[in-house]
């Protein structure tokens, strides 16, 4: 319970810390997430957490990557930065939630990795899975929605650092990314 304040803390300095970059004031910022400064107040302290669509929009409004706010970093798909995450894991059943899985690279990698590090088991979740483009044997556990070999946008997918903030799932028209 003390690590989640401590990372509740974290966020609402980093939150604190764009809104001030960003020149707005806690009302500012409120009226914006069409929210109360109270609200704004209790975040930056660590006193309330954030929900995923608050987080999606602040992100938007403060220009920061959702990772910054989370974690303090604006990219976290560095795979190295990602294993010296996971050394400090305690070695239990792991769910690994993903958004997408496409040619399974990552994934592949990081349940191997788990694995290795003494694991018990690796449960994989996912939203989307573009099974056309494996190119490893991974499938997930729990599977949502198969998808064709489309690129999708929206709720946390990108492309070119845009359209992540999309309150929904869209397949991207190809003329934008095959100029």
């Amino acid at each position: 319970m003390a690590e989640k304040k401590e990372e509740n803390i974290q966020i609402g300095m980093r939150v604190k810390q764009a809104r001030e970059a960003a020149r707005l004031t806690q009302e500012r910022l409120a009226e914006l997430l069409d929210v109360t400064a109270q609200y704004i107040s209790g975040v930056e302290r660590g006193a309330v957490g954030l929900s995923i669509p608050i987080l999606l929009e602040l992100s938007s409004i403060l220009l920061v990557s959702c990772d910054f706010i989370l974690l303090g970093e604006a990219d976290i798909s560095d795979v190295s930065g990602v294993a010296s995450r996971l050394s400090r894991l305690p070695v239990e059943h792991i769910k690994n939630v993903e958004d997408i899985i496409d040619s399974g690279f990552t994934l592949a990698n990081l349940k191997a990795l788990l694995l290795e590090r003494g694991a018990a088991s690796v449960t994989i979740i996912t939203l989307l899975n573009k099974l056309e483009r494996r190119e490893h044997d991974i499938a997930p556990d729990y599977n949502c929605f198969d998808i064709e070999n489309e690129f999708v946008i929206g709720y946390g997918l990108d492309y070119n650092e845009q359209y992540r903030n999309l309150p929904y799932i869209g397949i991207l028209k190809r003329s934008v990314y095959e100029k």
